[in-house]
């Protein structure tokens, strides 16, 4: 049983993977406010921009845009993975 939260350009965070044995289901905002190596209220302010998911950020679980889904409410399940990542923009 594992879930795999991966993260790229997060400040604070860095990048990289954890891996959660043992969690057979849990809420996404709780998964994130408990292992991730940042403290809730920081992490809610980088993603979030009253209430929204902040435009420069996405966050997708199995590939699809919690946004989509409900929210920080969704429910994570084992053999998911979760992606935290900014939107790269450029020209």
């Amino acid at each position: 049983m594992t879930i795999t939260i991966k993260i790229t350009g997060l400040p604070s965070c860095g990048s990289g993977t954890i891996r959660l044995d043992g969690i057979i289901r849990a809420r996404l905002g709780d998964l994130l406010s408990r292992h991730l190596p940042i403290d809730r209220q920081s992490l809610v302010g980088i993603l979030f921009d009253h209430d929204r998911l902040n435009p420069g950020y996405v966050i997708l679980v199995n590939g699809r845009n919690i946004v989509q889904l409900e929210g920080l409410d969704t429910i994570i399940k084992d053999n998911e993975t979760v992606l935290i990542a900014s939107q790269a923009v450029g020209g």
